[in-house]
């Protein structure tokens, strides 16, 4: 059987169906609670691997169902990739560099994604598709410098983004707050170099 992937787009444990929204299968696919495979319960938006098989009614329904991440304890945790952690060293960087001046913007970098983190980790089994109060926190604490811990947090734990609108203010704020910090860095080193 092939192996597809997708991301959970909705759960109802009453009457023991999920569904997940799919670019490799027709869209859209559903999936009997009993077909989960014993990795704990997922969250809206979170990544799944399943195979497919005819249901009775003539449409494919998914079977085998099971998160990508690997277990530790009651947690998933993804395998996060080095250009990953490149993107997000670059305000450390240039954090770092500023520090020659004032160690303020490092110490606001880490503990802003320190906090981003743990918000993520609330926010991780959030069934909503709306923005919810750990969404707009969130949004404030990335704009204050946690954006690196969002991101690794988000990408580690398998979590999506539950709103586009915030997805695109997430990513333009991490665009700017790049271009500032290599503004930064490089204002810094032509003073120090003259």
């Amino acid at each position: 059987m092939s192996i597809f992937k997708g991301r959970l787009k909705n759960l109802n444990e009453e009457q023991g169906y999920g569904v997940i929204s799919t670019p490799d299968a027709a869209g859209e696919v559903r999936f009997d609670l009993k077909d989960l495979e014993h990795y704990g319960t997922p969250w809206i938006g979170e990544k799944l691997v399943f195979s497919l098989k005819p249901g009775v009614d003539g449409h494919f329904r998914a079977v085998r169902v099971k998160p990508t991440a690997t277990a530790v304890g009651n947690v998933r945790i993804n395998r996060i990739k080095s250009s990953e952690y490149a993107y997000v060293i670059i305000p450390f960087i240039g954090a770092l560099i500023a520090c020659t001046f004032s160690v303020i913007p490092l110490l606001l970098y880490i503990t802003m994604s320190l906090l981003a983190g743990y918000v993520v980790t609330l926010n991780q089994h959030h069934q909503k598709r709306r923005i919810n109060k750990h969404s707009v926190a969130l949004a404030a604490i990335e704009t204050l410098g946690g954006w690196p811990g969002s991101v690794l947090s988000k990408r580690a734990l398998n979590i999506g983004y539950q709103n586009r609108k915030f997805a695109i203010f997430s990513l333009i704020n991490q665009r700017l707050h790049i271009l500032l910090w290599a503004g930064v860095a490089i204002m810094t080193i032509v003073s120090i170099v003259s």
